[in-house]
């Protein structure tokens, strides 16, 4: 461990739908907050089946079915840097297919998603928006992951517009619930 860096990285993987490589999600954790400059973390990152995040969606947030990703951020004012992503694993093994990589790459960015929203990036409009995606695809290149995250169209090739376009026309037509990656 480098000087001056405690990140304690707790990881609860209570699903069967989506095999995890914990040393590649710690990985993200670490490149996500020392790109934020964040040198002392707790952080909790909870893999769960629809039934769990679904809960958890309509008691914190107020929204039915399941999330993709779920951030809570938990420091109190001058306190060591804390939160909690809870990742819905079955969300991430339904959506990847039409992206042309794994479910795991997709639970991947989920955390990171929602690490970096917990770090203070937002997606709720376009600047930020296009900001936030940039630096999950930076991170998601520096741990290794490859696969674009294109749309993929009938015979496995990427589909028109981007993944991030895909999603956002997804869910303004179930009505753009929060609590899921737009």
């Amino acid at each position: 461990m480098k000087k001056g860096v405690a990140i304690v990285v707790q990881i609860a993987d209570q699903q069967t739908a989506v095999p995890v490589d914990k040393a590649l999600v710690r990985h993200a954790v670490h490149t996500v907050l020392f790109g934020a400059s964040v040198r002392k973390a707790k952080l909790s990152i909870a893999i769960v089946d629809d039934a769990t995040i679904a809960r958890l969606n309509r008691q914190y947030l107020n929204h039915e079915g399941p999330a993709d990703v779920l951030s809570f951020p938990l420091t109190a004012p001058g306190g060591t840097f804390e939160g909690e992503v809870v990742v819905g694993a079955e969300v991430a093994r339904r959506e990847a297919p039409q992206y042309g990589w794994t479910a795991h790459d997709e639970l991947l960015l989920y955390v990171v998603h929602g690490l970096l929203h917990l770090v203070g990036y937002d997606d709720k409009s376009p600047g930020p928006r296009a900001k936030m995606r940039r630096r999950e695809q930076e991170v998601l290149a520096e741990v290794g992951v490859v696969g674009n995250g294109q749309p993929v169209a009938s015979g496995g090739k990427p589909a028109a517009g981007s993944r991030r376009q895909a999603a956002r026309s997804r869910q303004q037509a179930a009505g753009e619930r929060k609590g899921k990656i737009d």
